[in-house]
């Protein structure tokens, strides 16, 4: 179970500096760079499992990470967030991306590793991961840690005492009895136990591709029950997303098998 403490504390890592994060850049910027993990997952799922992967599944990547951060250039009101973010702001969103994609591998390592059941695994993630979020939150080292340099672009730092509040019988309770929180509760977890089933029997850059198909979806859905409108960059999005997804699925020998006949035909 203590072999599960590594990806937990990434996990908690990349948590805890999502509100450092977005103290310097706001929250189109911040997810729209936040899509090169897309390409670093492949990178990092590589070097660890030794996969190869063809020219054209690189490109399909590609297309994928550029595909997400079309989607979200809609948000962008100017390009200035780029330029005046300081340099530790791009070194905190790089380290929280590394934390990221290496706690999913290091989490995909462990459940193919192991002969134990998914759900027993999944249990031994949730443990430590609720020992590391609640170190921090206790000590709030890594909040308290980005209180003063940031731009205030994102979100503010919490107190000593709006800690304590959160922890509260009071705070528990407007939880409980909230149906709408409990419902995201359990999807949730019903998420992170899909996910350890994922990892188990596929991999993290098929997670990635799954992920980037969900803005499809989300799209589609959005526009059929709550009217949401078809922007540019959302069929811009989705044509560049298709795309790539098209390129990291199609197997070389399908690719292959429609070009021999063509060229049996040129020579006839």
């Amino acid at each position: 179970m203590m072999l599960y403490s590594v990806p937990a504390l990434a996990y908690a890592l990349y948590n805890n500096f999502a509100f450092i994060g977005l103290q310097y850049f706001d929250p189109p910027t911040y997810s729209m760079l936040g899509q090169i993990r897309i390409c670093i997952t492949a990178l990092i799922s590589r070097v660890v499992f030794t996969r190869e992967l063809t020219g054209r599944q690189w490109i399909g990547i590609l297309l994928l990470t550029v595909g997400c951060a079309v989607k979200e250039g809609e948000k962008l009101t100017s390009a200035s967030a780029f330029a005046t973010a300081p340099l530790k702001g791009y070194a905190v969103l790089l380290f929280q991306v590394l934390a990221s994609t290496s706690a999913g591998i290091a989490n995909e390592k462990l459940l193919k590793g192991s002969r134990g059941h998914v759900n027993v695994q999944n249990c031994y993630m949730c443990i430590n991961s609720l020992f590391w979020n609640a170190l921090f939150v206790a000590g709030g080292s890594l909040l308290g840690a980005g209180a003063g340099g940031g731009a205030g672009a994102g979100a503010s730092t919490m107190t000593g005492a709006g800690r304590a509040s959160s922890f509260s019988v009071e705070a528990f309770s407007a939880i409980v009895s909230n149906p709408f929180a409990l419902g995201i509760m359990l999807n949730n977890a019903l998420i992170g136990l899909a996910v350890g089933y994922f990892l188990k029997h596929l991999d993290m850059v098929l997670k990635a591709v799954a992920a980037a198909l969900q803005i499809i979806v989300t799209v589609i859905l959005s526009y059929n029950l709550f009217g949401t409108p078809l922007t540019p960059y959302s069929l811009a999005s989705m044509c560049i997303i298709s795309s790539g997804i098209w390129m990291y699925s199609v197997k070389p020998q399908l690719v292959s098998a429609a070009v021999v006949p063509q060229a049996d035909a040129a020579v006839e």
